[in-house]
């Protein structure tokens, strides 16, 4: 059957109490290599992370450790980190960017 591609993330990745259901939430770097190993399993195309509860350094570790494993990486991007520091760690699409 012919048809477009979809390209999947799966469950993105958030901080603890996330507000929306269904996220894999990571307070450690522990936790973070345990949800890229359940990301890898489910073969996803690349990995989103938001920032509603994710602490910033591992909002950036997270970015890292995504880069290192080949995936593209998706986010929304927080208000406490410099748009440049994100780039530099290697995020792949900003998906909602504030401008005030």
């Amino acid at each position: 059957m012919e048809g477009p591609h979809v390209f999947t993330s799966g469950p993105k990745l958030e901080g603890y109490k996330s507000v929306c259901k269904g996220d894999i939430e990571i307070g450690t770097k522990e936790e973070l290599a345990q949800a890229l190993d359940s990301l890898q399993g489910l073969r996803v195309d690349f990995v989103k992370i938001t920032d509603n509860t994710l602490q910033p350094d591992l909002y950036l570790e997270s970015i890292r450790q995504t880069r290192k494993r080949g995936f593209a990486i998706s986010g929304h991007v927080p208000y406490a980190i410099p748009i440049k520091d994100i780039v530099d760690a290697g995020l792949s699409s900003i998906e909602h960017i504030p401008i005030s």
